[in-house]
């Protein structure tokens, strides 16, 4: 569950939201440096939705239903990076916010939000607080690890590719 967490790209994006919207189009450290501000938002604004929901359509459909629409925003932004940022970077630099933004709001909705409760009731009471803080420790070392291989990743594969995997991790959890 920890190395989904990571896997699925989510601190990749929010860490280097500056250098995925420089490479869709936006011109300026200081535009693409506003819509990572933007992501921040929406990604505090998206945990309620998990919140609101969790309770009346219940853990498994929210993770299921969380992660297809993550998978779904990687592929569409796995296209983006491929193919149609040669062809227009206008419609690319749209198409990365409103992708980035849906990805963020499945995770929030699915799995970000979901992971601390499923991860304290994975445990039996006796080790649940040693499991819990085990899986914390997993779930920083596989976020130090995608962090520190994700620039190597893009320049390695493609922007494109990179987030296709982000989309098979989805499909795969």
């Amino acid at each position: 569950l920890a190395a989904t967490l990571q896997f699925t790209g989510i601190n990749a994006v929010l860490y280097y939201a500056p250098t995925i919207f420089s490479n869709a189009g936006f011109s300026g450290s200081s535009a693409s440096l506003l819509a990572s501000l933007g992501v921040g938002v929406w990604n505090f604004l998206s945990t309620f939705v998990a919140i609101f929901l969790v309770d009346r359509v219940g853990r498994r459909p929210l993770l299921l239903g969380g992660l297809s629409i993550m998978m779904a925003s990687v592929v569409i932004l796995g296209f983006v990076f491929q193919f149609l940022i040669e062809v227009s970077s206008t419609v690319a630099g749209i198409m990365s916010i409103i992708f980035l933004f849906t990805y963020i709001t499945g995770f929030e909705a699915g799995i970000g939000s979901l992971f601390w409760p499923l991860l304290t009731e994975t445990f039996p009471p006796k080790y649940r607080s040693a499991g819990a803080s085990m899986g914390n420790v997993l779930q920083w070392t596989f976020n130090i690890i995608l962090s520190s291989i994700f620039p190597f990743l893009i320049d390695f594969f493609s922007q494109g590719i990179v987030f296709w995997g982000f989309g098979v991790v989805c499909f795969l959890t």
